[in-house]
Order: C-alpha cells, then sequence, then structure tokens
C-alpha cells in the first residue's frame, strides 16, 4: 500500500511540475521579446498570446499547452501501470484512472499557479483539454 501512495504523490508532482512550464511566458520572452503578462489579460495562456506576439506563436503556444496536459495523463499511467486494471484480490482497478485524474488537475494547477512566475500564470483551459482528451 505504501508503494502505492508514493506512486501517487509522484504522479502529482510530476504532473504539476510539467504543467507549471510557462510556455506562452517563455515563447512570448524568446521569439517576440515582450511578456505577455504586461499586455491584454495579463495571462500566460495561448489567447493572450495571440493578442500579444501573433497567430503563430500562439497555436504553438495552445499546442503545447494541451500537451503538457496529455503528457501528464500518460506519464501517470506509466508510473502507475496497468497491472491494476485487472478487478482480483486486490480491489485497486480504480488506482490507474485516479492517478490520471490526479495528474491531469495537478497540471492545470501548475499551469494557473505557476511557481516560475511567482504562482501566476494562465487560465488552465488548453492544458485541462489535453488532460481530457488523453
Amino acid at each position: 500500500m505504501t508503494i502505492i501512495i508514493v506512486k501517487l504523490v509522484l504522479v502529482v508532482v510530476i504532473g504539476y511540475l510539467l504543467g507549471s512550464i510557462p510556455i506562452g511566458y517563455l515563447l512570448s520572452r524568446r521569439h517576440a521579446k515582450v511578456d505577455v503578462r504586461a499586455h491584454g489579460s495579463g495571462k500566460t495562456g495561448a489567447t493572450n498570446v495571440l493578442r500579444t506576439a501573433g497567430r503563430k506563436l500562439a497555436l504553438l503556444v495552445a499546442v503545447l499547452d494541451i500537451s503538457k496536459g496529455a503528457l501528464a495523463v500518460v506519464i501517470a499511467g506509466l508510473i502507475v501501470g496497468s497491472e491494476y486494471l485487472l478487478v482480483g484480490d486486490s480491489g485497486l482497478w480504480w488506482l490507474l484512472a485516479s492517478a490520471q485524474v490526479l495528474a491531469a488537475l495537478a497540471a492545470v494547477a501548475g499551469h494557473i499557479w505557476s511557481p516560475f512566475l511567482k504562482f501566476k500564470g494562465g487560465r488552465g483551459v488548453a492544458t485541462f483539454f489535453g488532460g481530457l482528451v488523453a
């Protein structure tokens, strides 16, 4: 049971750290030489990047933000594994799905409250969508 808890904590930490990478901020700083947080809504998501840095960069930010949520779910599946999918004596058939949901929510939380940007970030819509699709 302890290993299960360790795996779940690891899934949440990885999901949060992955989600907290401020893609919109980093790409707009590098390519458009603008701090996206100082313009428009002040958020770091693709919509604000569209307002400040253009369509191409906004599309890239949207794809990468969606990928953060999806990747968190995939990593959770790899960490927890599929051995709990079988309904057996362990009764832990729900563990994989729960770990994936936790990873997606942690990625969204990381996107919204990024420690790299003083706990500010985007709205988490694209990251949530990525977690939902995966």
